[in-house]
């Protein structure tokens, strides 16, 4: 697995995570670049930016380690 694809691979774990975590009932935490809608009952949050920063900051940990 090249870093390309191990990168996108916790990308997606991660915002599967946030997306799980949100889903309790609370907003875990936003940061700019994320999407929270809020109409009536109804929301929507889309952990871009949060989720990409965790990414980012999981992918230098864990890339330093396999070296």
């Amino acid at each position: 697995m090249n870093a390309l694809e191990f990168f996108f691979l916790l990308y997606f774990i991660v915002a599967a995570f946030i997306y799980a975590i949100q889903r309790r009932g609370a907003i875990p935490f936003t940061l700019p670049g994320d999407i929270y809608i809020h109409i009536g009952q109804k929301k929507i949050y889309i952990p871009l930016g949060s989720s990409l920063i965790i990414t980012i900051i999981l992918f230098l940990i864990l890339n330093r380690f396999r070296k």
